[in-house]
């Protein structure tokens, strides 16, 4: 690929030749015609004579080096954009990834939250099926909530979750809702909630609700890798970080709030990833690397 302003490397190589080749004829035709400039009978070379050789390895060498330095600065160039390439096909693919565990996880729920057994509303029925149901899944624990925000678990948990944003977002959308991470008020692990209703007919009976260790989210999204040091790592929509190989930063560092780790530029590019928008950004004290593809996926309402 030419960009603008550039010297296409064929007639950068023709330039050097030309050159060398004017030189060389100049040179010749002043030794025939410039008695002056031919050996003396000593054996001796004219000075003139060595200091135009001089001049003409000098500018030789320097147009060698510059072609040296082109070649070199345009090789790199190549590279660092197939790279470039390379990272922002592997971001796709980890986004697409991340989007179809969060739909698996979440149609698994919404199936769980039309069974019979659930709608019922019985807890000793719903608990043996949610356990049947969601093994495997990888779930921390799943709740049921009634519609006053009073919840129970299968693994005999119980709480009142009425507080809770997931709770008010699903109890006024009846929608299904993947929340930022919060701490669990049992575990107080750093989770990621999964909320679904329960509906029969015009009646929401409840929510079905399951949590999602962060420290999993991100041992997922660790297993993609970037070549030796590159790695994924999640955010929410808000730009808290959801998932990390440096558990440290999950719930605590905002690529949306410029500060201490979050330089001003990182914030700006940030922004649009934020929006919806794919782009390659700068991410320079996120890890060793100097650049990272950011590319968005989908989830209702959440990570």
């Amino acid at each position: 690929m030419i960009r603008e302003g550039e010297i296409p490397l064929p007639f950068l190589l023709a330039r050097v030749v030309v050159a060398g080749r004017v030189c060389d004829i100049y040179l010749s035709r002043l030794w025939a015609a410039s008695p002056g400039f031919r050996p003396r009978g000593d054996g001796t070379v004219n000075s003139v004579r060595g200091r135009l050789i001089g001049v003409f390895l000098l500018v030789s060498l320097l147009a060698l080096g510059s072609l040296g330095y082109v070649t070199l600065h345009r090789t790199e160039a190549l590279l660092t954009e197939g790279a470039q390439r390379e990272g922002m096909a592997l971001a796709e693919g980890a986004s697409a990834k991340t989007d179809a565990l969060i739909g698996r996880l979440l149609a698994l729920l919404e199936f769980q939250a039309q069974r019979p057994e659930v709608l019922g509303m019985d807890w000793t029925v719903q608990r043996d099926a949610l356990a049947a149901g969601s093994k495997g899944a990888g779930f921390l624990d799943v709740f049921v909530l009634d519609p006053a925000g009073k919840g129970r678990s299968i693994s005999g948990k119980e709480g009142d979750y009425s507080d809770r944003g997931y709770f008010k977002e699903v109890l006024s959308t009846r929608r299904s809702y993947v929340a930022d991470p919060v701490i669990s008020k049992s575990t107080w692990e750093s989770v990621v909630v999964f909320a679904v209703p329960i509906v029969k007919g015009p009646e929401l009976r409840g929510i079905l609700m399951a949590t999602m260790r962060t420290k999993d989210l991100a041992a997922f999204a660790a297993s993609m890798r970037w070549a030796k040091t590159g790695y994924a790592f999640i955010v929410d929509r808000k730009g808290l970080i959801a998932a990390h190989p440096n558990a440290e930063l999950v719930g605590k560092l905002n690529l949306a709030e410029a500060g201490e780790k979050v330089p001003r530029n990182l914030r700006r590019r940030s922004a649009p990833l934020l929006g919806g928008v794919r782009r390659l950004g700068s991410t320079p004290s996120m890890g060793r690397i100097p650049w990272g593809p950011l590319c968005p996926f989908g989830a209702p309402g959440g990570v």
